[in-house]
């Protein structure tokens, strides 16, 4: 009988240190699984179960890109993750190029070839056209991989809000920019309803650019802007804004209405995408001929 219970103790001591041991692995799971997600897209874009007390006309969705999901940096990683702790109830998007490829070619294949005239090699205006696309299509939250928030999306945003923009304290095109005194928005960020007239305006204006054959020596940095980035963006905006709802958010004394512009450690960020020359060097047209 003694030998009995000391068996039985043995094992549950055995039994104990196992679980033990165990514990940092079943802590770490949560973590390890959101990290997986960086690296996971079904191509679904499920209702959100989770829900939320507080209603929003903006659907919970967060959406990035990045060139290539296998190397994606530890800073660009890290930030990522931090969006997806502050929002749990949000679902969490990340796109890259032969993703972004993928989505225009079975749900818009008429811009398509619209798209393959952007240069390969100009990655971010590539990237401002899925850009409109995707928000148009879901709805929700587009922020670049770089940037951030410093509260959650759900204290940022008012039930109301279906299109919420801001002017750049930094950037003003006098002569391009026909509003706003010359400032331009910021498309770092956008936050629309999905189908919204307003996102609609601006990806009907970028395909007129793109189409225009008087465009095709556009070039560089600025190049960009006019084609299909910020300068762009803001024009289109600005021509539509009275006609439909929006909201105007102001910076504040720590961050850009609650969004960050830059939200990692690097002070040039431009090298946590890729070794390749950055757009702005470039002298090579943006549209292929």
């Amino acid at each position: 009988m003694l030998n009995v219970c000391n068996i039985i103790l043995v094992l549950s001591i055995i039994t104990l240190i196992i679980l033990i041991l165990n514990i940092p692995k079943i802590i770490r799971r949560d973590e390890r699984d959101m990290e997986g997600m960086i690296y996971t897209f079904t191509g679904k874009h499920p209702k959100n179960t989770q829900g939320s007390e507080k209603h929003l006309k903006i659907p919970r969705n967060i959406i990035q890109t990045v060139p290539d999901k296998t190397k994606v940096s530890n800073e660009i990683k890290e930030n990522m993750l931090k969006l997806k702790h502050m929002n749990p109830n949000w679902n969490y998007y990340l796109y890259d190029d032969n993703e972004i490829m993928s989505f225009i070619t079975s749900n818009y294949p008429e811009l398509l070839p619209s798209y393959l005239k952007i240069n390969h090699a100009y990655g971010p205006a590539r990237a401002d056209f899925f850009r409109y696309l995707i928000v148009f299509h879901i709805g929700g939250v587009y922020l670049d991989s770089k940037s951030g928030i410093i509260k959650p999306l759900d204290d940022i945003l008012l039930p109301s809000d279906t299109f919420v923009f801001q002017l750049s304290g930094n950037y003003v095109h006098p002569v391009d920019i026909k509003y706003f005194n010359g400032k331009e928005l910021n498309q770092w960020f956008i936050v629309s309803t999905a189908r919204n007239p307003i996102i609609k305006k601006v990806i009907d204006d970028m395909l007129k650019n793109i189409n225009d054959p008087e465009n095709i020596d556009y070039y560089g940095k600025l190049g960009v802007l006019r084609l299909t980035g910020p300068i762009m963006y803001t024009n289109s905006v600005a021509s539509v804004l009275t006609h439909f709802s929006s909201r105007r958010i102001k910076p504040d004394s720590i961050s850009l209405g609650g969004f960050v512009y830059n939200n990692i450690l690097k002070t040039d960020y431009r090298t946590s995408y890729s070794n390749k020359p950055h757009y702005s060097t470039l002298k090579i047209p943006i549209l292929y001929p």
